[in-house]
């Protein structure tokens, strides 16, 4: 444990059992009691993964054993007899990369911590380690989701000795995190383990949240080149292997190139953690939840443009820096063109020759049409801003847009949204302009993405804003700021605070994005939203 004079932290907590050996790919088990006292005083390891890193590295701070807690709390004890509220993060990274250590920094402690809320991070397992499956019982899948419900548990166990109140937990992540605390929302597993839910910058009605056909295929890749294709159970010959046998034949990419199907592994419906049952069934077997969903005004921008997440060059997705100042209409037709006969379900790729089937010049025209009028909107790099937004659009804005409605419409506690579009002067895209991936995550966690501008005077009213919505939300479940109180989304429509240089009040946030993406859903029976061919209503649908 380390003090200082407000907040107390104690790292690398086991919360489960290691699972290695024949724990490998299956559920995570309660950790057995320990005797004496844990110096929870360092870090436990990051769980293996896929970063790109040199093997070797990799390995020296990275374990299979890394289902580890990390906890920061106010050094005083809370006036309220049941103690303080509890705030559970899920970190993101496509469900390839990310550590709990990466953000349990001194900004987060004493932004969360010093407004009387109890900060908690955790490691899941990651990769194939964390989503292998063979789409049957021998191996379902989703063991990083299972790893993320017994987090949870332990702090319905744990949390009262630390000061915190089990009976007021609200989750919340971002990216992948905010798919999988969207996910925890639905799911009949994580029943009465928390009150309320912020996913950001993800939902689980994203298709990357539920790649049945990128885990399908990841799964047997890894089967066929460790020589575990041919056994009658695989799951058992891939728990023979050494973790860095595994490593070798893993691609360590986070973003696959020239698909909208750009991650390798992912959550799938198990009808356990992940339902079967559509979204509307699924919310009727669990506890009304408040949620507070947040999204940034360009979430591709980091995808869009080449990162540095790739192995190989790119053609049309992301674009190469190079070449994003000459990007003209003619290459967004052309990627999105390319891009409709990749591979959006391999089975329905080969058996109907691509997303639209015989109807894919008529769908695309109409696409690109929407999308240059959607040009005319930015001053400068007009097409590449429109072709971000169409990724934006298709790998979050409107299935976020959906779920919040869905929540409404169903009567699943209460459901508010703000929109972030702040973007510091030095940290501002030269191409593409609004706030990209989760960037208002430093808000909260400190440099992590990128250096702060603590200096700029609309960098800090942003970042007071959202700590404002936050610590709002987790004491009371109404967000508001000293200027705002958030209104409630309905069936219909979708109220958000805009928050910018000159914050405000807005009605109905991606409502033209989710008319046209349904229409086009319509008129050529495919959802590139949820990735899959549609005879009836999408709204619901897993």
């Amino acid at each position: 444990m380390s003090s200082g004079s407000e907040v107390q932290f104690f790292a690398g907590i086991p919360f489960a059992k290691p699972p290695v050996g024949n724990l490998r790919f299956e559920k995570p088990e309660p950790v057995e009691p320990w005797n004496g006292t844990l110096e929870a005083v360092s870090f436990g390891k990051q769980c293996i993964q896929f970063s790109g890193m040199e093997e070797g590295e990799m390995l020296e701070i990275s374990s299979e054993d890394c289902l580890t807690m990390n906890i920061a709390r106010p050094s005083t004890p809370s006036d309220d007899p049941l103690g303080y509220p509890v705030v559970v993060f899920i970190y993101g990274g496509g469900f390839s990369t990310g550590s709990s250590n990466f953000y349990h920094t001194v900004d987060a402690n004493e932004r969360i911590a010093t407004r009387g809320i109890i900060l908690v991070t955790f490691n899941y397992r990651l990769g194939p380690f964390g989503f292998y499956t063979t789409n049957d019982e021998r191996a379902p899948g989703n063991y990083g989701l299972w790893d993320q419900v017994q987090a949870l548990k332990f702090v319905q166990e744990v949390i009262a000795d630390f000061g915190g109140n089990p009976g007021q937990v609200t989750i919340f992540g971002a990216s992948a995190g905010g798919g999988s605390t969207s996910w925890l929302t639905f799911s009949k597993a994580a029943k009465g383990l928390f009150k309320r839910a912020m996913p950001l910058c993800g939902t689980a009605q994203s298709f990357w949240a539920r790649n049945v056909q990128g885990n399908t295929r990841s799964s047997e890749r890894l089967e066929e080149r460790l020589n575990c294709d041919q056994k009658e159970n695989p799951k058992n010959c891939l728990k023979r292997k050494t973790v860095e046998e595994i490593l070798k034949v893993d691609p360590g990419i986070l973003i696959l190139p020239d698909t909208i199907n750009f991650l390798s592994w992912s959550p799938q419906p198990d009808g356990e953690v992940v339902p079967f049952e559509d979204f509307s069934e699924a919310l009727k077997q669990v506890k009304k939840t408040d949620s507070l969903y947040g999204i940034n005004s360009q979430e591709d921008l980091s995808f869009t443009l080449d990162s540095g997440f790739l192995k190989d060059l790119a053609k049309y997705f992301p674009v190469q820096v190079s070449n994003a100042s000459e990007f003209s209409r003619s290459e967004m037709e052309a990627g999105m063109d390319f891009l409709s006969e990749m591979e959006v379900g391999m089975d329905f790729l080969l058996r109907e020759n691509g997303a639209f089937g015989t109807k894919a010049s008529e769908a695309i025209r109409r696409i690109v049409a929407f999308y240059e009028t959607e040009a005319d909107k930015y001053s400068h790099h007009a097409f590449l801003q429109a072709y971000a937004q169409f990724f934006s659009d298709i790998h979050f804005n409107v299935a976020f847009r959906r779920e919040t409605r869905l929540k409404s419409a169903a009567n699943h506690g209460k459901v508010f949204v703000y929109l972030h579009d702040y973007v510091a002067p030095k940290n501002k895209n030269e191409f593409i302009d609004g706030s990209g991936h989760c960037m208002e995550i430093s808000y909260l966690f400190g440099n992590i993405f990128f250096t702060e501008e603590l200096d700029d005077p609309g960098y800090r009213k942003s970042m007071n804003q959202v700590l404002d919505l936050f610590e709002s939300f987790v004491k009371t479940g109404i967000p508001r700021t000293s200027q705002f109180e958030l209104p409630k989304v309905t069936a219909e429509n979708v109220p958000f605070l805009h928050i910018s240089s000159e914050s405000k009040l807005e009605a109905d946030l991606f409502a033209d994005r989710e008319q046209f993406w349904d229409k086009i859903v319509t008129d050529f029976g495919f959802d590139w939203i949820t990735n899959r061919r549609v005879n009836s209503s999408i709204k619901d649908e897993l």
